[in-house]
This record gives structure tokens, sequence and C-alpha cells, in this order.
């Protein structure tokens, strides 16, 4: 229980008011059959924390098999069905390598702001049209509930440039 335990510590120590909007955890069954474990890192002290990939059996027999690395910002682990607790170990043990493991990283006002800035955009959704973007000279389709595509929604919204960045 002390690994489910510590996963819920972790998780709700993340939770600011605005990230638990953008990111979290995921554990979802898997067809083969396994566990597929997949937490967000982007705005926490893991985020730029090295991970050295895991990987124990293969996957094509009955055997034990697990995998776990980092990409794009996110753990990702898989496992045979007797794996959840180890594939939650592993995360845990890796996030327990930073001294103060609950806490959230500072946070400069731009970062801040490019938190909401990833919230608002994630929230406009995708361009599905039919109609172009009334902005002159665009020709991407609108957002739903928009006249605009998504980053000449952004604009109009937010009064400046949209970055990729953000």
């Amino acid at each position: 229980m002390e690994i489910l335990e510590d996963i819920q510590r972790w998780y709700a120590a993340q939770c600011d008011g605005d990230w638990e909007h953008v990111f979290g955890l995921t554990i979802s069954t898997l067809d083969n059959p396994g566990w597929s474990v997949k937490i967000d890192l982007e705005d926490t002290l893991l985020e730029r924390l090295p991970f050295e990939p895991v990987s124990v059996g293969d996957g094509s027999g009955s055997g034990v098999w697990l995998t776990c690395s980092v990409e794009k910002c996110c753990f990702q682990g898989y496992g045979d069905p007797s794996q959840l607790s180890r594939l939650l170990g592993i995360f845990l043990t890796w996030a327990k390598t930073v001294p103060d493991w609950l806490a959230i990283p500072d946070l400069d006002e731009a970062a801040i702001q490019s938190v909401k800035d990833k919230e608002f955009w994630a929230l406009l959704g995708e361009e599905g049209g039919p109609e172009l973007c009334r902005a002159e000279g665009c020709l991407n389709k609108r957002i739903a509930l928009s006249v605009f595509c998504r980053r000449h929604h952004f604009e109009t919204v937010k009064k400046r440039a949209y970055s990729p960045e953000t």
C-alpha cells in the first residue's frame, strides 16, 4: 500500500490549481494483456531529471516483462498483468532521487503564463472548419465556435502573438 499512498502524495503535491487541468497520471490496461502507466512530468521537479530506461523480458511470451522510459516529458511504463506495482515503484524510486520529491518547482511569471497559455491552447480544440479562418491571408480552417483558426483566435483573445514555445 505504500506505493499507492506515495503515488497519491506525488500527484496531490503537483496539483496547484493549474497543473492538474493540463497534466496528470493515467493507468490503463493493455490488450496483450498488461498495464500502461503514463505520468506527465512537465512543470514538475522531474521534468529535466535524467532517467535510465528499464527493460525486463521481451513481452513475447507469458513470462514477466516490463519496460519504462521517459519520452516527451512523460514517464511511460508498460508491463505484464503482475507488474503494476513494480511500474509505479520504478517511477517512485526515480522521483525520490530528488531530495524534496514532493515539492512544486518555483515558477517565474513567464513559466506560469506559459502553463496558462498551454491550457488555453488545448481548450481551443482542433481546426475543423469547414470554413476558412477569417484572418486576412490565412488558409487554415476555423475552430469550433469561432470565425478564426486556433492561432488567430488565441491572438485575438490574448492580444499578443502566439508562440509555439508557449
